[in-house]
């Protein structure tokens, strides 16, 4: 109890003395390539691509979050205590974007100094998508109705439901998957041959289901 009163003394002391008490933020951590590849090894973390122009990811990526729009998706990042690996080319856009988390409260924020060009030379594969895709199904559309790949691109699609099961089928390219209700539904696939493609809701979800489709484009 006396060591109590002493503290409680100490700060009624210092605040009626004018001394402001500030709550110390926690910085971003800079991390050297080695230290990330170990973290790979057992990983429990979001790791997160930043850089822009999007070019090929880590096949490890959860997310990819242009480093000038992190405030745009944040729904797209867990909660703030959660820990977060931030990487682009080169460790730049990165650091830009962790420091950006930062000063939004979150707590656990890591770059990867010297981004895949470190990488690259500490032996870590760069074989992940080119591209990575949010889609968005609801009754009864597809969000981007239409998507654009380069032939031979490994795409990503990252899709969500706001209501039913839905499906993602494009016959023509092999893929016919459902999209499940509060789940993150991952397609994974190649885009082969340059050509238009149609995809398709392959669920029934309602009247308007026959019209809920969209197109990839591959040039």
């Amino acid at each position: 109890m006396r060591q109590w009163g002493v503290i409680a003394g100490i700060v009624i002391a210092g605040l009626a003395g004018g001394v402001t008490l500030s709550y110390c933020r926690p910085a971003l951590k800079n991390i050297p390539v080695e230290q990330f590849k170990s973290m790979l090894a057992q990983k429990d973390f979001i790791l997160v691509d930043v850089h822009i122009p999007e070019e090929r990811h880590l096949q490890a990526t959860d997310e990819f979050i242009p480093y000038d729009r992190i405030i745009d998706h944040l729904d797209k990042l867990p909660d703030k205590n959660a820990k977060i690996v931030v990487y682009c080319r080169s460790g730049r856009m990165s650091e830009e974007a962790g420091n950006e988390l930062v000063a939004l409260g979150y707590t656990n924020i890591y770059n990867v100094l010297g981004g895949f060009i470190e990488m690259k030379n500490a032996g870590i594969p760069i074989d992940g998508p080119d591209r990575i895709v949010y889609l968005t199904a609801r009754k009864f559309f597809f969000e981007p109705a239409v998507i654009e790949l380069k032939q031979n691109d490994k795409a990503r699609i990252i899709a969500k439901t706001l209501d039913v099961t839905h499906g993602f089928s494009a016959g023509d390219l092999g893929i016919n998957r459902e999209i499940l209700p509060d789940e993150r539904n991952v397609i994974e696939f190649t885009a082969g041959a340059k050509g238009e493609f149609v995809f398709k809701c392959s669920v029934y979800c309602g009247s308007g289901h026959g019209n809920m489709r969209g197109r990839i484009i591959v040039k």
